[in-house]
C-alpha cells in the first residue's frame, strides 16, 4: 500500500499476514504502522523505484542520487525496524526485456548479494514479457541467487492479460524457490499454490499493478467509485460496473466487514450488496471488504494441507468462477454479455495433472450470485 489512510489495516491477520509499504513514503508509513499499533505482523518496505527509473547494467539500482537509497532501516519507537519481521527490497529499477535488462538483472542480484542483510529482500521488477520471451534466462539467475527475491511485474495493464503470461507465471513459481511475487491481485493464490514463498495484494489498483515507468496506470477519471473483489467470479470490479447489471438482483456478502458495515447501519440482512459501492466515500469499506473476503479464500485454500491438494482446489475454483462469469452473461446480462472471463482464470482453471470433480459452487460468504435450481 502506498498510504495507511484508507486501509482496513487492524484487518491484518497476526498469524499469516503482513503489510508492504510502497513508494517514497513508504519509510514515514511503516514507522507510524509500528508506532501506533500493537500488530506484530510482518512489514516490508519497498522504495519502488522501478515506477520511475529503468535500469541499466552499470545502474540496476539507486544510487544516491535518487529518492531511496539502499540504506538500512531506521530504529521504531515500537521496538527495533531491525527485527527480524520488519524487511526491505533492494531499489531495483526496472528490468526491460532486452539484453541490457539480462545484464542489469544479473548486476542488481549480485549487488544485493554483497549485501548479507537478513532483513534485505531481492527485488526483481521485471517487464512481464520476460515471463515468456525470456523465461529460462530468468530461471536460471533466480536459481543461482539463494537470497530471498520478490519479483513485480511491470506491465502497461493487467500483467495477466495474455495467456502466456499466465502460464509463464506458474511455470516461473514451479521451478524457483525462495522466490515471492508483490504488488499482485489474486495472482498471489496462483503463485502460493506453486511454491512462492510469500505473495502480496495490492489494496488498490495502483499497487495491484506496476505500469511501466514513465506511464501511469489506466482508470476512468470519472469514476469514483472503488473496486470491489466479487468472491465467485475472483475478479475486482468497479463499484458502478456492479451497480449498473447487479442493482435489482440480490448480490449480497456477509463477509466479516459487509457484516459489521450492515449492523452499523442497522440493516437486519446481515450483510451488503455489492452494488452498493458507488462513491469514493465507500472506498474504506470495499478496501475492508477486499481484504475480508480474499483473505476467507485463502483461508480456504490453505486448510488442505498438502500443495497438490491446494493447487487442484485453487484450479477448481478457477473453473467454477469462469462458469459465473458465463452464468451471469446467460441469466442477467442478456445481448450485451457485460462479463467476460479474464484470460487468466481460464488457463489456471485447466488440470495440471490432477483429475477430480468440480465442487459444488463456491460461496464463500451467502448467496452473492442466483444460480438455476433446476
Amino acid at each position: 500500500m502506498k498510504g495507511t489512510g484508507q486501509a482496513p489495516l487492524g484487518q491484518v491477520s497476526r498469524s499469516t499476514g503482513g503489510v508492504v509499504f510502497s513508494g517514497a513514503n513508504a519509510s514515514k508509513s511503516r514507522a507510524e504502522f509500528v508506532r501506533d499499533t500493537d500488530h506484530g505482523v510482518p512489514t516490508i518496505i519497498d522504495p519502488a523505484l522501478y515506477e520511475n527509473f529503468e535500469a541499466t547494467p552499470d545502474l540496476p539500482m539507486g544510487d544516491g542520487n535518487d529518492p531511496v537509497p539502499m540504506d538500512h532501516p531506521q530504529s521504531g519507537t515500537n521496538g527495533s525496524e531491525g527485527d527480524p519481521w520488519h524487511f526491505r527490497l533492494t531499489p531495483t529499477r526496472y528490468l526491460p526485456c532486452t539484453d541490457r535488462g539480462e545484464v542489469a538483472l544479473r548486476n542488481a542480484m549480485a549487488e544485493g548479494e554483497r549485501e548479507k542483510d537478513p532483513t534485505l529482500i531481492l527485488a526483481v521488477p521485471i517487464d512481464v514479457r520476460w515471463l515468456v520471451d525470456r523465461r529460462e534466462d530468468l530461471l536460471h539467475i533466480l536459481k543461482a541467487t539463494p537470497a530471498p527475491k520478490a519479483i513485480i511485474l511491470c506491465h502497461k495493464g493487467n500483467p495477466m492479460g495474455s495467456g502466456g503470461h499466465a502460464a509463464g507465471l506458474r511455470k516461473i513459481f514451479s521451478r524457483c524457490e525462495n522466490t515471492a511475487l508483490l504488488r499482485t491481485d489474486l495472482a498471489a493464490f496462483e503463485a502460493m499454490v506453486h511454491g512462492a514463498a510469500f505473495a502480496s495484494i495490492g489494496d488498490r489498483s495502483s499497487v495491484r499493478y506496476s505500469p511501466l515507468p514513465g506511464s501511469h496506470g489506466w482508470s476512468k477519471k470519472n469514476d469514483r467509485s472503488p473496486n470491489v473483489l466479487h468472491p465467485a467470479m475472483l475478479d475486482y470490479f468497479r463499484g458502478s460496473t456492479l451497480a449498473t447489471h447487479f442493482r435489482d438482483i440480490p448480490h449480497e456478502c456477509t463477509c466479516p466487514a459487509c457484516s459489521s458495515w450492515a449492523e452499523k447501519n442497522g440493516r437486519n440482512s446481515g450483510g451488503r450488496h455489492l452494488s452498493s459501492f458507488t462513491d469514493s466515500a465507500d472506498t474504506y469499506d470495499a478496501h475492508a471488504h477486499n481484504l475480508a473476503t480474499w483473505s476467507h479464500l485463502w483461508n480456504l485454500i490453505s486448510s488442505h494441507t498438502f500443495p497438490e491438494r491446494q493447487r487442484d482446489y485453487w484450479r477448481r475454483m478457477c473453473a467454477n468462477s469462469v462458469a459465473e462469469f458465463e452464468y451471469l452473461n446467460d441469466k442477467h446480462s442478456g445481448r450485451i454479455k457485460a462479463f467476460k472471463a479474464p484470460v487468466h482464470l481460464r488457463v489456471w482453471a485447466e488440470p495440471d495433472g490432477r483429475s477430480g470433480s468440480a465442487p459444488e459452487l463456491f460461496r464463500p460468504y451467502g448467496e452473492v450470485s442466483p444460480r438455476r435450481t433446476d
